[in-house]
């Protein structure tokens, strides 16, 4: 997992400093993915990190999956962190799929255990 986590981190660090730059405008299907990438990142990796640093936070997994998705569409519709005010229903799409692809790791890692999600 830890290698899934620094390749993210890693993309979403290009994406900022370089795909931005130099690929936006080019293709219409790549301004959406490079535009919405950091919240997908966001939204996979705050609960992920979150649930595994603390093994107490393994039962509530879903809840701090959902709570953090929430929180970042909020952030969506009232800008209290980036400051940007630009609306756009991609970034909201991404942040519910990188939710729900961190609930599925999550489902996924801790299966074997006897914690219920």
């Amino acid at each position: 997992m830890k290698f899934i986590k620094f390749i993210l981190i890693f993309l979403f660090l290009i994406n900022k400093f370089l795909f931005r730059k130099y690929l936006i405008g080019i293709y219409f299907t790549l301004d959406i993915i490079i535009g919405s990438f950091p919240n997908f990142v966001a939204s996979f990796l705050i609960p992920v990190v979150i649930v595994e640093t603390k093994d107490k936070n393994k039962n509530k997994s879903t809840d701090i999956v959902i709570i953090t998705s929430l929180l970042l569409i909020f952030e969506e519709f009232y800008p209290i962190i980036s400051g940007n005010v630009v609306y756009d229903v991609n970034d909201i799409l991404f942040t519910i799929l990188g939710g729900a692809i961190a609930l599925l790791h999550l489902r996924y890692t801790y299966t074997n255990s006897n914690r219920k999600f």
